[in-house]
């Protein structure tokens, strides 16, 4: 269970932290609207952690998660895209958030 943890993203934290994120920029509620909210709709791709030789050296290849879902404010509706790099087993680092409306607009 705690190899598991170290290896794997779970994507429901990723869409959790991006909510949070999105949640607490002031430039993305002046332009959607006050409460976001999103929908149980996601999708979400896995990519990385295979086996790398590096110098000589094994090595396991960091894990990246692709995470698309639509989100809704009082204003406007949109599509958020995000990608998701595990750092040392540990912390995500958020590579890239995306809202896509009539206007785009990106928070890092």
């Amino acid at each position: 269970m705690y190899a598991r943890s170290r290896l794997t993203i779970n994507p429901d934290k990723v869409y959790r932290l991006a909510m949070t994120k999105l949640n607490t920029s002031a430039a993305i509620l002046e332009v959607m609207g006050a409460p976001l909210t999103g929908t149980d709709v996601r999708a979400y791709v896995m990519s990385g952690g295979g086996p790398k030789l590096k110098d000589f050296k094994f090595k396991l290849g960091s894990k990246r998660c692709f995470l698309i879902f639509p989100i809704k404010g009082s204003e406007r509706r949109g599509l958020v895209s995000v990608e998701v790099k595990k750092k040392k087993g540990q912390v995500f680092g958020f590579v890239c958030i995306f809202l896509a409306t009539l206007c785009q607009y990106s928070v890092t």
